[in-house]
């Protein structure tokens, strides 16, 4: 299953209206290759590389199985018109919540699940909540990641592009063969003067 976005070109970076230094809207996205038993999907962002550990982004869930598509700027409300949920994520708020580093290297994936069923999870729900409620039912997984420049004072940025399947990448071992995974990782040497909160900049 792929995940892509028109709103940045593999090896390219995420604009900085899907950041915290911009109005921190959600990034369109895009799938296609879907399993036929699909039922429903479900999503989640995040950042592996936060000093205090996995720092969430974003957890969605219950979207359609004939949605292939998220617009950009999916509202930050627990139920959506279509009947999709959103949960909680790491800066304590429903819905997106863009990239947003205090320095070094991040990477950020958004990882889509086709799944057999609809889950019975309350909008809210954290992405402990969504992993524990998939289990069994994940047909299939896509994978995409792209670097973040951030802001004003942060300076000279190394970035560094893995493309390849999930095991080389070493970020989801157990997705299906027809996963597509693609990491981009920045290196930031200046941090700016935002507050520190458990990893990300509030």
């Amino acid at each position: 299953m792929e995940l892509k976005s028109t709103a940045f070109e593999a090896g390219g970076m995420i604009p900085q209206q899907f950041t915290c230094d911009g109005p921190n809207i959600s990034p369109p996205l895009s799938w296609a290759t879907v399993p036929d038993r699909t039922r429903s999907f479900a999503l989640i962002c995040d950042d592996p590389d936060a000093p205090m550990g996995m720092w969430v982004h974003w957890v969605l869930f219950n979207l359609p199985a004939e949605t292939r598509e998220l617009p950009e700027n999916v509202p930050p409300q627990k139920n959506l018109p279509n009947g999709a949920r959103q949960g909680i994520n790491d800066f304590r708020k429903i819905g997106y919540g863009g990239p947003c580093p205090p320095g070094g290297e991040h990477r950020y994936y958004f990882k889509l699940y086709a799944l057999d069923a609809l889950l019975e999870l309350k909008a809210g729900a954290n992405k402990a909540d969504l992993l524990h409620a998939m289990e069994g039912h994940i047909l299939a997984e896509g994978i995409a990641g792209a670097e973040v420049l951030s802001p004003g004072k942060r300076s000279a940025t190394t970035d560094v592009l893995l493309q390849g399947s999930c095991e080389i990448l070493g970020t989801a071992p157990s997705a299906p063969q027809d996963s597509f995974c693609m990491a981009l990782a920045s290196t930031e040497t200046s941090q700016g003067d935002k507050t520190l909160v458990c990893g990300e900049r509030e």
